[in-house]
Order: structure tokens, then sequence, then C-alpha cells
């Protein structure tokens, strides 16, 4: 009797570790293929989560671009050149006037609209490179990619964010399976528009009144700190800076000058 009871033991225990070895065996094959991308886009929202996780790293690229070169990447010659613990470099005049006691004329009355093209300029190739990537994990899993109808592409500011929104028709399908997709979007967390905005106020006020007063819009406005630097010649340098991501946007205004030794 004790021997049986030993033998059943032992068949019981043997089933425990085949049936183990089993479970792992099948969890390294599902591993091995969802690493080696043969788990295509199954569920409808894959293929977006896929565009839109590429054509946001491709929005922090360009956003850390934008901002590094003051929304002009160099490419304007009308700037002064700037250094204040940090390399040295070319601040774009935002309003300027080149006759005494005048206020200063507004060089970019469209300055939102400029930053926000800067941005989808930037990143429309790069989300063409996103579909083309989705396009090839998809056919290597065996499905075929239709597309149709007009295709846009167009990048939208909002308070703490930057939005990418994509208008394309396709159409993926694989023997019984078919999935339409007509809009993706996908938005990254960004104080870029309110550096902007709070750089038009400020030329706003230095074209009509010649002053701008950043210790009281401060009071009101906390979530940007405003820092002042006048040079030799008049220039007022403004740096503002986003306090929780310290992201920054440097501009130049030269405005109401008086004559030298006045």
């Amino acid at each position: 009797m004790g021997a049986e009871m030993k033998s059943k033991k032992s068949q019981v225990t043997i089933f425990i570790i085949i049936g183990l070895i089993v479970i792992v065996a099948i969890s390294m094959v599902v591993m091995i293929l969802r690493d080696s991308n043969l788990f295509a886009p199954s569920k409808e929202t894959d293929a977006q989560d896929y565009v839109a996780n590429c054509i946001r790293l491709a929005l922090e690229k360009a956003e850390k671009e934008v901002l590094e070169s003051n929304g002009y990447h160099n490419k304007t010659d009308n700037y002064i050149l700037y250094s204040l613990n940090k390399p040295q470099e070319k601040v774009p005049y935002l309003c300027k006037s080149s006759q005494f006691y005048t206020p200063c004329v507004n060089q970019e009355p469209l300055l939102i609209e400029h930053f926000r093209a800067e941005i989808e300029k930037k990143t429309k190739d790069e989300s063409e490179k996103c579909f083309a990537g989705l396009f090839q994990v998809l056919s290597k899993s065996g499905y075929t990619i239709k597309e149709g109808g007009n295709k846009s592409y167009r990048i939208e500011f909002e308070e703490g964010a930057i939005i990418a929104d994509i208008t394309r028709v396709m159409t993926i399908e694989r023997a019984d399976v078919s999935k339409e997709y007509t809009k993706f979007s996908t938005s990254i967390q960004s104080p870029m528009y309110r550096l902007v905005d709070t750089a038009r106020n400020i030329v706003n006020f230095e074209s009509t009144i010649c002053e701008f007063d950043e210790i009281r819009w401060m009071m009101y406005y906390t979530d940007i700190s405003i820092y002042r630097f006048v040079t030799s010649d008049g220039t007022k340098i403004y740096s503002l800076t986003d306090r929780k991501s310290e992201k920054k946007l440097d501009f130049a205004v030269r405005t109401c000058n008086f004559p030298a030794g006045i």
C-alpha cells in the first residue's frame, strides 16, 4: 500500500514538472515572437499607438531645436549676439526701431503662427517615416495596406501642449481581417505656447508704450519667469523661462532709444 502511494505521488510530481516546463516554453515562444515584431498591430488602437509614439518623439526633438534657436534656427539676420552664463547665441529682434524716441515696429506680427509652422515643418517628414515604419511592420506580418483620399498633417498649440493631427485614410487587410483608419493624433506636454504668448504680450507693450513691467506681470502670471538685460546700445534682451520645465525662450527689443549721452 505504501509503495503504491509513493508511486502515485511520483506520477503527480512528474505531471506537475512537465506542466511547468510546457508553460515556461510557451511563455518564451510568445516573448520571442513579440520581440521579433511578428505580432503586428491586431487591435484597432495598435496602429494608432505605433504612429502616436513615433511622432511624439519627433515633436519632442522639434520643440527642443526650435526653443534652442529661439524660433529662427539661426536663419534670421535680424539678431543680436548675447551671452549670459552660456555660449553666445543669436537672439532675434521681435520689435525694433532704428530711429531715436520712436516705438519699435513688431518684426513678427504672427509670432504664434511662426512657431507653430516651425514645429510643423520640422515634424512633417518625420511623420511620413513613422507611417513607413508602420507599413513595414504590417507587411512583414502578411497585411496588405491600401491608402486613399486626401492626406493632411497639422500642428496645433494648446496651453500646455503641442498637438499633431493627421488625416490619413488607410485600410489594413489580412485573410478575413480588415480595419480602416482615417485620423491619427498625438501630443506632448510643452510650455511653448505660454512662452511665445508671453513674448507676444511683451512686444505689444514695447511697441506702444515703449516699456513693459515684468515684475507686475509675474505677480499675476507666475508660471513664467521673466529676466530683462539692457545692452549698451539700449537693446532689451528678454529671457523667458517656464518655471516647471525650465525651458527657455530669448528675444530682443530695441525701442524708444535716446541718443548717446542723454
